[in-house]
């Protein structure tokens, strides 16, 4: 009756909870963490978030062990102090009530 749908029921919601925290975990292994870098990287499609990042570069220097060229840390330096930079500006419009000015994104495009 109705007591073996419900129960039915909750059986399937447990089982669609475990399989999206299943889900879940494997779009933040380091290994799905450095497709979708390496996807954005190459195709340009996608965004980047900021501690999906962190987490990988995290996973490299582990795992990798990579070595940083001195020209790759020069434009990495740069890179940073541009964004950086942009990051400040816009600050500063934003608190003069400036147009454009909003507060950086924890999302890289």
């Amino acid at each position: 009756g109705d007591g073996s749908m419900a129960f039915m029921s909750s059986v399937h919601g447990v089982a669609d909870d475990a399989e999206d925290a299943r889900l879940e975990a494997l779009s933040n292994s380091p290994e799905a963490i450095a497709e979708n870098v390496m996807q954005v990287a190459t195709t340009g499609v996608g965004e980047l978030a900021i501690p999906s990042i962190k987490k990988y570069i995290q996973y490299c220097k582990a795992k990798c062990q990579p070595v940083l060229s001195e020209e790759a840390g020069q434009v990495l330096t740069s890179s940073y102090v541009k964004i950086r930079d942009n990051v400040r500006k816009n600050n500063q419009q934003s608190s003069r009530g400036g147009e454009g000015g909003h507060e950086s994104s924890s999302v890289i495009p």
